[in-house]
């Protein structure tokens, strides 16, 4: 499809030259992308400076919710997933990543480029652990399913007046309340 392969062209040809591709502002710069947003800029760079000073992505996050900084987008709801993509992004320190390959970019970097590769090292090793995860307490827990819709059942567990026992429950039932 020429179509196609011409879009495929443009975006090679907007990496190579180091420029944006379009798309969402990127959090710390302004519309455009080109230019330094300052004050999302100094949120940016405290990220980085906090992750490298042992401060986890979770509490990166109450930081920043507990602070209402709205995102690009303008909420006010920051999550793991959404500060770990900034603080892996060559992006903020001057480069532009097409299919995996850094050029230089035309836009000014927010933190240095030992900073950021410091970062994206530790994120991206696979040893690192993220949490303390349990065993399975429940055994049917992820292999059982609703029979109405489909969706993975739960464990549920009843207060003591109902005699603490233990059942699963549909995610999608609406009188099931997640806590």
């Amino acid at each position: 499809d020429l179509l196609a392969a011409r879009i495929t062209a443009k975006h090679k040809a907007l990496a190579v030259a180091g420029k944006p591709h379009g798309g969402m502002r990127a959090f710390g710069y302004k519309a455009g992308q080109l230019e330094i947003e300052p004050k999302e800029a100094a949120v940016v760079k405290q990220m980085f400076d906090q992750f490298l000073k042992n401060t986890s992505l979770s509490q990166l996050v109450r930081w920043m919710n507990g602070k209402k900084i709205p995102t690009a987008r303008g909420t006010n709801h920051w999550s793991r997933k959404t500060v770990s993509a900034i603080l892996m992004n060559p992006r903020y320190a001057g480069y532009r990543s097409h299919h995996g390959v850094l050029t230089k970019a035309v836009w000014p970097a927010i933190v240095d480029e030992a900073t950021w590769k410091k970062v994206r090292d530790i994120l991206s090793d696979p040893n690192r652990r993220t949490g303390v995860y349990a065993k399975n307490k429940y055994l049917l827990t992820g292999i059982v399913f609703c029979g109405n819709c489909g969706h993975r059942m739960t464990n549920m567990t009843r207060g003591k007046a109902l005699g603490s026992s233990i059942s699963y429950a549909c995610r999608n039932d609406p009188s099931l309340v997640m806590r």
